[in-house]
C-alpha cells in the first residue's frame, strides 16, 4: 500500500481520537461528511503518482505567488471578520504545506545519491528553503489553530482534504501529473462531503460519541 494512503488513513485514528479522548462533539452533518471525503482522500491517495518527471518551474512560481496572495489576503479578512479556527485555518496551513510538498519533492528528485558534493548542492539549492519555511510556518499555523480550541479531528480532517484537493492541481501543473478517472471520483467525493462539513448548522443533531455509548441530542 501507498505511503500516502496510511497517512490518509490515519486521520480517522486522529478523529477516533479526538471523540473518545478528548471528547470533542461532533455535528450530524460533519459525520455524514466525514464518511463521504475519507475514501475520497484515500482514492486519491491511491492513484497519486510517483514517476520522476521535470517540474514545470513557471508554473509552480506562478502558484506559489497567488497562493502567498490569497493567505495574505485570507488572513486580512479572517481577523477583520473574526472567522473560524476551525474551518478556515485548515484552509491556510494546506496552501503552506503544499508548497512545501511540492518543494520536497523536486529536491528528492535532484537528490540521487549521497554523494557528500550533492549534498553540499543541495544545500545550496533554495528549494531546501522554501521546503522548511513552509513547513514552518504551517506547522506554527496548525499549532495556532489547535490552541484557539478547534477540535483535532475535524481540524486535521480539513487540512488533510485542502492538502489533497490542492496535490491535485499542483501536481497536474508542475509535474504533469494526469487526471484520472479515480482521481476526478475522488475529487468529486470530497467536494460533497465538504459541503456537508461547511454547511449551516440549523437546528440539526450534535452526535456526541463516547467510549461508553452513542448519544443523539435532538
Amino acid at each position: 500500500m501507498d505511503v500516502k494512503v496510511l497517512v490518509n488513513v490515519n486521520i480517522i485514528f486522529t478523529i477516533i481520537f479526538g471523540i473518545l479522548i478528548c471528547k470533542e462533539k461532533v455535528h450530524t452533518r460533519e459525520v455524514i461528511g466525514i464518511f463521504i471525503t475519507i475514501p475520497g482522500v484515500i482514492v486519491v491517495g491511491l492513484f497519486a503518482e510517483t514517476e520522476v518527471t521535470t517540474p514545470n518551474y513557471v508554473f509552480f512560481l506562478w502558484f506559489a505567488i497567488i497562493d502567498f496572495a490569497v493567505i495574505i489576503l485570507g488572513l486580512f479578512l479572517f481577523y477583520s471578520k473574526k472567522g473560524s479556527y476551525e474551518y478556515v485555518y485548515p484552509i491556510f496551513c494546506a496552501q503552506f504545506f503544499i508548497i512545501g510538498n511540492v518543494a520536497n519533492k523536486i529536491l528528492l528528485q535532484d537528490l540521487t545519491s549521497l554523494d557528500l558534493s550533492l549534498t553540499i548542492s543541495i544545500l545550496q539549492n533554495p528549494f531546501l528553503y522554501i521546503f522548511l519555511l513552509s513547513y514552518l510556518v504551517g506547522v506554527l499555523l496548525n499549532f495556532i489553530g489547535l490552541s484557539k480550541g478547534a477540535r483535532a479531528g475535524i481540524f486535521s480532517l480539513l487540512l488533510s482534504i485542502f492538502t489533497t484537493l490542492l496535490s491535485i492541481l499542483v501536481g497536474y501543473g508542475t509535474f504533469g501529473e494526469q487526471l484520472t478517472f479515480q482521481k476526478i471520483c475522488g475529487f468529486g467525493l470530497i467536494l460533497v462531503g465538504i459541503g456537508f462539513i461547511y454547511s449551516k448548522q440549523s437546528n440539526s443533531s450534535i452526535t456526541q460519541v463516547t467510549p461508553e455509548k452513542v448519544e443523539i441530542n435532538l
